[in-house]
C-alpha cells in the first residue's frame, strides 16, 4: 500500500491576516515545515494544494503544487483536488492543513492504524469533538468526494459522513502526543506568535530543495 500526502495550503487566511503558508517557522516555512512532518510520515508524493494563482514559498522540486478547482469552493473541493491528482499513484493519503506545525509523524501513524479494510476515512476525535484533519483518507474515494462537492457540500467532515469512517479516541492519541498539540491549529496572529515563542524540540534538519 502506497501512502501519499496532500496539504490544505489554498486557504484565504482572512484571520491571520497574511497567507500562513509564507509564515516563518523555525528557519523554515509552515508550508515547508509541513511538507517535512509529511515526508516523514508517508513514502509516496506529496501533493499541495493551493488556490489558483497563490504563490508558494520554495518546496522540493518533487513536491507536486496543484490548483484547486473550481476557486473558492471550500476545502471539500480542496481535498477532492488533492484526492484526483493522486489517483493512480497511490492508495491512502495523509491530509493536514499547512496551519498544524505541532503535527508529529507518530500521530498520524495512530490514525493509520485505524485504516482496516472496512475503513475508508480516519480522523481523530477529542472530548466530544471530532477534527476533520489531519486525516488518512483512500484516494479511492475521490468520486465520492467530487459529487458531494458538485451537490454543493464544502465542509470535510461531509466526506467522512458519506464513507466508511472511523474515529480515533482521544486515549489512543494522547498515547502518542499527551497536550494533543498536533490538533492545534493556527488562525489568528496571537496564535501563531504564541505557538512560534515556545519552546521547540522539532526536527531542525530542513528538506534538501
Amino acid at each position: 500500500m502506497t501512502v501519499a500526502g496532500i496539504i490544505l495550503a489554498g486557504g484565504r487566511s482572512t484571520r491571520m491576516g497574511t497567507p500562513k503558508a509564507d509564515l516563518e517557522w523555525h528557519g523554515s516555512t509552515l508550508l515547508g515545515h509541513a511538507v517535512e512532518i509529511i515526508r516523514r510520515s508517508v513514502d509516496g508524493p506529496i501533493v499541495v494544494v493551493r488556490a489558483p494563482g497563490q504563490a508558494l514559498p520554495q518546496v522540493p522540486v518533487d513536491i507536486r503544487i496543484v490548483d484547486d478547482h473550481p476557486a473558492d469552493a471550500g476545502p471539500l473541493n480542496a481535498l477532492a483536488t488533492g484526492l484526483e491528482a493522486l489517483d493512480g499513484h497511490a492508495d491512502v493519503a495523509v491530509v493536514c492543513g499547512v496551519d498544524t506545525p505541532m503535527l508529529t509523524p507518530a500521530f498520524v501513524a495512530v490514525l493509520m492504524q485505524a485504516l482496516t479494510t472496512e475503513v475508508d476515512v480516519t480522523l481523530p476525535r477529542a472530548g466530544d469533538r471530532r477534527h476533520p484533519i489531519p486525516a488518512v483518507v483512500r484516494v479511492a474515494v475521490h468520486p465520492i468526494a467530487r459529487a458531494l462537492v458538485d451537490d454543493g457540500q464544502r465542509a470535510l467532515f461531509a466526506l467522512a459522513d458519506a464513507c466508511r469512517s472511523a474515529e480515533v479516541d482521544e486515549g489512543r492519541l494522547r498515547a502518542v502526543d499527551p497536550a494533543l498539540a498536533s490538533l492545534r491549529n493556527l488562525n489568528h496572529p496571537r496564535e501563531y506568535e504564541a505557538a512560534r515563542a515556545e519552546p521547540w524540540s522539532g526536527p531542525r534538519d530542513r528538506i534538501r530543495i
